[in-house]
């Protein structure tokens, strides 16, 4: 794992030598890290943390890694943003219907999220628009998404399946699972569409695969 977040270290340093944050003191510079956790954790996996800051000290100059962990399902533990991933929850939780709407009118399809982005730029009112929009504005204060493994059942199925518009599946995808594929997918679209750099393990991998348009 170390040689990889090395790579993604000099990523950070030659992003940040073309922002404004070069021009912060020759002893260093910062880099916000947003964390997408396991949706019942409020913070960034030991393993993960201990290695992105190890490859940090490493850097020449050395870098500051800012950490901040975005899960609305446990947003009175997580600190500076807690009232602002409260209301996104709100907005998640009513955004469901939504999803299973737009899956219910295009049932066969294998790549949801291509719906729900047109979706959105037909209901730009609407619950998942605002979403989204908050995300973007979200993942703006942040050069780097990291995006962890899950307990969970995964991205539910809805999303990559043909024919599934159940929100509660025998095999165990619930509610949950779509709302944490929601703003998982949303974030990673941000980012990308941001240029931010993005770290997936497992779950996180899954996401990035999931949003390509496997299945």
């Amino acid at each position: 794992m170390n040689k990889a977040l090395f790579s993604i270290v000099s990523l950070f340093l030659a992003t940040l030598s073309v922002t404004p944050l070069a021009a912060a003191p020759v002893k260093g510079m910062e880099a916000n890290v947003l964390v997408l956790p396991d949706r019942f954790h409020s913070r960034i996996q030991p393993r993960i943390y201990h290695a992105l800051m190890t490859e940090a000290a490493k850097a020449t100059p050395p870098l500051k890694l800012n950490f901040v962990a975005f899960n609305p399902f446990m947003s009175n533990r997580i600190g500076e943003s807690e009232d602002e991933q409260k209301q996104i929850m709100d907005l998640l939780n009513k955004s469901v219907a939504e999803v299973v709407d737009i899956k219910k009118r295009h049932p066969e399809t294998t790549m949801l999220l291509a719906h729900i982005l047109e979706y959105m730029k037909k209901h730009p009112d609407s619950n998942l628009a605002q979403v989204r929009k908050r995300i973007d504005t979200f993942m703006k204060r942040y050069h780097f998404l990291v995006v962890e493994s899950s307990d969970t059942f995964g991205i539910h199925p809805m999303f990559y399946t043909s024919g599934e518009t159940r929100i509660k599946t025998p095999e165990g995808a619930s509610k949950a699972d779509i709302i944490e594929a929601i703003y998982g997918l949303f974030f990673v679209d941000a980012a990308l569409k941001q240029k931010k750099l993005i770290w997936g393990t497992c779950h996180g991998a899954q996401f990035g695969y999931v949003h390509a348009g496997g299945r």
